[in-house]
């Protein structure tokens, strides 16, 4: 009853240079991890600026769609006043008219396009409470003719890459 026992005191003694294996391994999952981090940060970055691109694609194509609507308006009535000469039948009238439809369909389908484009931006930005149709954007959307040699291209997609320097 009067015996004490003393405190257990241990030391590990590693055999072979485990510690130093670990820190190192520990140092390799941080620069993957850096790595992918980077990788997914242009992944993002490049689904932003594609969506970015849909939305101007789409404002372009919604121009163009009215703008052939109206000049197809323009035609119709030329050639009702052509009909109203003698100078076409009645039949051939009404398949201009007609064809009214298929630029109409065109019209609605460039607006639902840039709908969906605006959409996906706004999921993209992780906003939620702004309105689909409040949200415009504006951007040069013209096509830029630079010319890089193959090992220039190369090099600029393997510094960009992060996944292949995580590979």
């Amino acid at each position: 009853a009067t015996a004490q026992w003393p405190p257990p005191v241990s030391q590990p003694f590693e055999r072979r240079p485990k510690r130093q294996l670990r820190v190192e391994s520990a140092r390799l999952g941080t620069g993957s991890a850096t790595t992918e981090e980077l990788d997914l940060e242009r992944q993002l970055t490049f689904n932003l600026r594609d969506a970015f691109n849909r939305v101007l694609q789409s404002k372009s194509l919604l121009e163009v769609s009215e703008d052939n609507l109206k000049y197809y308006d323009e035609l119709i009535r030329v050639n009702r006043e052509r009909f109203q000469a003698g100078d076409i039948a009645r039949t051939d009238l009404d398949r201009i008219e007609l064809q009214r439809v298929q630029f109409e369909t065109d019209l609605a389908n460039a607006r639902v396009n840039l709908r969906t484009a605006k959409i996906d931006l706004l999921a993209l930005l992780n906003d939620r409470q702004q309105a689909v149709d409040a949200l415009d954007i504006t951007g040069e959307f013209a096509f830029r003719d630079t010319i890089l040699i193959p090992q220039e291209l190369h090099q600029i997609a393997l510094d960009a890459r992060p996944d292949l320097r995580s590979s």
